[in-house]
Order: C-alpha cells, then sequence, then structure tokens
C-alpha cells in the first residue's frame, strides 16, 4: 500500500531506506517469533521502502486478535487502518537514531507532535491461502507483471492462483480456481518455478524483469498501449514505479533481446488457452455456463415487472413475493410452466392464507 493507509488516518508517513527497513523487519520478528508468518522477499537492489508486508496465518478471529495485540502493546505503534484481515499499523520511526526519507505522496505537515510513522501491512491470511500470497507478494511488481500475460491466456492470476472468469455473451456470471499451485501456474506460463524458489538468481530488478520476459506467452504488444512515445507514465502506471520501470526496461532493449510470442499475438484467438492445461476443469465452467443461460431465460418469463402488472405490489410487497416464489420453485419448474400468471395468483392467494 505505500503507505496510503496510514495516511488516511492522519499519520505522517515516510519512505525507509534498506537500515530502517531492515530494523523493522528485525523487531516484526521479534514479536512475532512463535507465529506462523513469512515477509516476502523483496529486491536486493531496492534501496527504500514504502511499507512492509507481513503474511501471517490465522485459524480463528481469536488468533487475529491475539496476534493484533502483541503490536499494539509495543511502545512503536500509534495507530492502524483496517480493510478486512489486513491491519496497516503506524510504526513510528525515530529520526534521531534512523535515516528515513520523505513519503513525496504525503502533503501532512502536523501530525501527532510532528512524529513520523513507516506502515506495517499484517496480511492475515487461512493455512490454505498462506503459501500462494506469500508468493503472490514477492518481488514487488512482478505478479502484476505475470497477471498481465497471464489475461492474454484467459487466466486472472491472484493470491488465490489462477482463476478462470466465465462469461456468457460477454457478461460475468462466475470464477473458477484453476489451481493455487504456482509450481503449475509456472509451468503453464513456462517459467522456473525453482530458479524463482531459489531467489531468481541475485534478486535484482533485471532479475526479475528477465524472468517476466522469459515467459513462454510474453509479447512486447502487451505493454506497448502503457508507454508514450516519450516514455512518460499512462494512469495504469502511476503510482507504480516498478511497472514504469519495466517499460523503461523494454524500451532499451534491442527487438532481438526479447523472445517476442508470436501466437499470443491474437487475443481473442487464445483468450481461452489456459484451459487446454485444466481440461477437468470444463465441466464446472459449462454447469456455470448453463446455470446462467437458463436464469436468463428464466428472468424473461418471471420477473418483478411481470409480477407487478399481475398483482400490483410494489417495494417490500413485490420483494417478498419473489423471494417466495423463487422458494417455492425451481428454476426447471418455472421454465415449464404453460400459464405462469395463474400459478403467480395461486400463490398469493395460499400466501394470503
Amino acid at each position: 500500500m505505500g503507505g496510503n493507509a496510514i495516511m488516511q488516518k492522519g499519520f505522517n508517513s515516510v519512505r525507509a531506506n534498506r537500515e530502517v527497513y531492515f530494523s523493522i523487519k528485525n523487531r516484526i520478528e521479534e514479536i512475532l517469533k512463535g507465529e506462523i508468518y513469512i515477509v516476502p522477499p523483496e529486491l536486493t537492489d531496492k534501496y527504500t521502502f514504502g511499507d512492509i508486508d507481513v503474511i501471517v496465518q490465522y485459524n480463528t478471529p481469536e488468533d487475529i486478535k491475539n496476534i493484533y495485540n502483541k503490536f499494539m502493546n509495543i511502545a512503536e505503534i500509534d495507530g492502524y487502518s483496517k480493510n478486512k484481515t489486513i491491519y496497516s499499523l503506524a510504526y513510528r520511526v525515530n529520526p534521531k537514531c534512523l535515516k528515513y526519507l520523505k513519503n513525496p505522496q504525503s502533503n501532512i505537515k502536523e501530525h501527532k507532535e510532528h512524529k513520523e510513522y513507516f506502515q506495517v501491512d499484517l496480511i492475515f491470511v487461512k493455512e490454505r491461502d498462506f503459501n500462494s500470497t506469500a508468493i503472490y507478494s514477492s518481488f514487488g511488481d512482478m505478479f502484476n507483471l505475470l497477471g498481465r500475460i497471464s489475461k492474454r491466456i484467459g487466466a486472472k492470476l491472484s493470491c488465490k492462483g489462477f482463476e478462470y472468469i466465465v462469461r456468457v455473451n460477454g457478461k460475468v456470471v462466475g470464477e473458477v480456481i484453476l489451481t493455487n499451485d504456482f509450481r503449475k501456474i509456472f509451468e503453464v506460463l513456462g517459467l522456473d518455478y525453482e530458479y524463482f524458489m531459489n531467489g531468481l538468481g541475485n534478486g535484482t530488478q533485471k532479475d526479475v524483469f528477465d524472468f517476466v520476459i522469459s515467459s513462454r506467452y510474453f509479447s512486447k504488444d502487451l505493454f506497448s498501449s502503457e508507454h508514450s512515445r516519450e516514455g512518460t507514465a499512462t494512469n495504469k502506471t502511476k503510482g507504480r514505479p516498478g511497472i514504469k520501470a519495466f517499460l523503461d526496461y523494454l524500451g532499451h532493449l534491442d527487438t532481438a533481446d526479447i523472445k517476442d510470442t508470436k501466437d499470443t499475438k491474437d487475443t481473442k484467438q487464445n483468450k481461452d488457452k489456459v484451459l487446454d492445461f485444466f481440461p477437468e476443469k470444463l465441466e464446472e465452467i459449462q454447469r456455470l455456463k448453463d446455470l446462467a443461460i437458463l436464469k436468463e431465460k428464466v428472468s424473461k418469463k418471471f420477473n418483478g415487472k411481470i409480477v407487478q402488472e399481475i398483482l400490483g405490489l410494489k417495494g417490500k410487497e413485490l420483494g417478498e413475493f419473489m423471494k417466495k416464489f423463487k422458494k417455492t420453485y425451481t428454476l426447471h419448474e418455472i421454465i415449464d410452466m404453460e400459464n405462469i400468471e395463474e400459478v403467480i395468483r395461486g400463490l398469493i392467494r395460499a400466501y394470503e392464507n
């Protein structure tokens, strides 16, 4: 979040240099001793940080409360911002002892007696999501870049893994998790999983960029629209220096240095290519499509406007009748009704009695 979460709560957020960052990281590790957690690896040549992500495993809400209390009981934490199971803590830095950098996004001049803070994000996840979230959070914007490549073949890449967005007539009707196994995801993308797990060589920004480019589905065309001829950032890259740095990197590479996959240039042709790797998911996807089509047919035969014209119901009464009707009859039963007006009137009489 780059310090934005605590800034919205009125705390003067700063960027930390490596000395401050690792000092805070060591303090966090002391507090979390005995807990299951991980601080995802950062770029080895990154010199300033807007926040620190800490992935923490939990089983019950009580676990979150207990771990949260560990932090709130130490002197360095003066407040927090909460978004579902993400707690962004305002960790107070001491300018007399540690060097830091002003956050260029911060316009807060006075707060907490001019104290300054570094954002610590405690990201609480269930055991089933722990490994995938930790991997997805690694190496800055790397998975943001891989997400754009994944989209070309019809996959949505997130901390959940690979998802397939099911659409009918252009409308999203559901999502299917193809896999949360990142070894399999890397296999699909044509990337070396072991190389990634071993730290991407030296773990520098260049190592990350070269790794992304090595994907079998990489195409420079995926990113060309985001960079103007003058090399300035577009709306998509503003606030994400890692993305802009990648675009600049591409701009300085010779065409011969980039393995540009030709068969991914046609988005329509390749939008479902990812399903070739997950044939076992085709039946589940088709069920969602069939259900969506059935619901669309039902909505033409039975909807609020029709009920209102027949019974004259409005507002809350109309809503309650619609729920009652849908609980009484299945979608297939509604489709098979020869005289739905008579059924509607019969149900309202039974409902009133």
